[in-house]
């Protein structure tokens, strides 16, 4: 199996695959830190600081799907 159709496979399986996890974390991490950047630059941007809690509050639902993934 080539190494495009392995890759696709484990971005395909969904919640029960450590790597959609692994990616999806860090997707909301990345979310988060541009998000506090904006708020930073830009203190009156309600929408970065509703983007901020939301990415911090995504990270926080997935620790329980981390540690379930972990776990397998």
């Amino acid at each position: 199996m080539s190494f495009a159709q392995t890759l696709a496979r484990l971005l395909i399986e969904g919640p029960a695959s450590l790597f959609y996890h692994l990616f999806m974390g860090l997707a909301l991490e990345g979310l988060g830190w541009m998000a506090l950047e904006i708020a930073r630059r830009a203190p009156g941007n309600r929408m970065a600081r509703r983007l901020t809690l939301a990415a911090g509050l995504g990270l926080l639902g997935r620790i329980p799907l981390f540690g379930a993934a972990f776990a397998e």
